[in-house]
């Protein structure tokens, strides 16, 4: 063995005397294993012994490949990764951080991590982090930080407290992830949304202008009642009441589609509604119905090939009487339905 380690060393055992050697240990079933060997010299009646002390490294080597990787994953990692003690000092970074904050690792150590804190952060929700992780818990949400030259960036950052054998916080692990641009697009998408809404919201309150008002009804027909609930703040159906010739006349329409496509049908059926009564006959409700059929296929380009829009409304108009002795009705899919002096409803197709 004195022999074999010295000619495979160029080394004699007294040189490898109170030292310690990573070499290779030969197993009894074959197999080579990591091993660390410690050799001292000691004499005895003269003679010169030597002892050695054989480690085996294979749990220890493995570990030491797992905190490798676990190292480079952390290095690499995508996200940025920061390590401060228990009173916020930055004891590592990873690359990321430094790509992100603009700080060199070698800068950052040392530093209080509060130095990422732009002057515009959200003081409750900054207080609120802190009040959570020194009490031991994680808190995770967004952040306005500052980069290195003052530029402010948004980070969706998560703080983890570690705790030491004896329960005591030594250390917080932070992970931030870069969403400056996530949150530009949000900022310009609820711009968008918000102009859009406006404009709907304005759009509505000129749909509902073509509506009878509550004086209108009370005056032509005391005894009433209106269900609207419209699915949309703007939509494809409308109800009509007004003076017409000699007596009163009451529409109910629904146009196709909802919403913005819905509400842009019932204007045009509003506009076909108002030129069929300045043509149409005394009573004659069927009449209305015709003209505005053919305003609106004109209007829509439905009589013609080039026409590419099937667009409509199904609806029903009551003509009363000033002597209210009758009805008239006529509907394009629409049923009415009345109720005699027994209490019995009935449907008229």
């Amino acid at each position: 063995h004195r022999n074999g380690l010295a000619s495979a060393t160029g080394r004699t055992l007294d040189q490898f005397s109170s030292s310690f050697i990573e070499t290779k240990g030969l197993h009894k079933k074959g197999h080579q294993f990591p091993i660390e060997l410690s050799i001292s010299a000691w004499e005895a009646e003269g003679q010169r012994y030597y002892s050695g002390i054989i480690r085996d490294l294979t749990e220890y080597k493995k570990a030491e490949q797992q905190i490798r990787k676990l190292s480079m994953a952390v290095e690499e990692s995508p996200v940025s990764i920061m390590i401060a003690d228990s009173k916020g000092v930055i004891e590592y970074v990873n690359q990321k951080f430094s790509d992100t904050t603009g700080y060199a690792a070698e800068n950052a150590v040392g530093l209080d991590s509060a130095l990422l804190n732009s002057d515009h952060i959200d003081q409750k929700k900054y207080l609120e982090m802190m009040d959570t992780i020194t009490r031991g818990m994680n808190w995770s949400g967004e952040l306005l930080n500052s980069r290195k030259d003052g530029e402010d960036y948004w980070v969706r950052t998560s703080i983890s407290s570690i705790k030491d054998t004896e329960g005591r916080i030594s250390n917080y692990l932070g992970f931030d992830e870069d969403i400056t641009s996530e949150k530009f697009i949000q900022d310009q998408r609820d711009q968008a949304y918000k102009i859009i809404r406006g404009s709907i919201q304005y759009a509505s309150r000129i749909q509902r202008s073509i509506l009878p008002s509550r004086d209108t009804l009370n005056a032509l027909l005391p005894e009433h009642f209106v269900v609207w609930k419209p699915r949309d703040v703007v939509g494809g159906d409308f109800y009509w009441c007004r003076s017409w010739k000699k007596g009163t006349l009451v529409l109910l329409a629904d146009c196709t589609g909802h919403g913005v496509p819905g509400a842009f049908v019932t204007l045009i059926a509003h506009g076909a509604l108002q030129q069929a009564l300045n043509v149409a006959q005394h009573d004659d409700v069927g009449g209305i119905i015709s003209i505005m059929h053919e305003i609106i296929q004109l209007v829509l380009g439905q009589n013609t090939a080039e026409g590419d829009s099937d667009d409509g409304l199904e609806l029903g108009i009551c003509f009363i009487p000033e002597d209210r002795k009758n009805l008239i009705y006529a509907g394009a899919r629409f049923a009415l339905y009345y109720q005699d002096d027994d209490g019995e409803v009935h449907e008229i197709k």
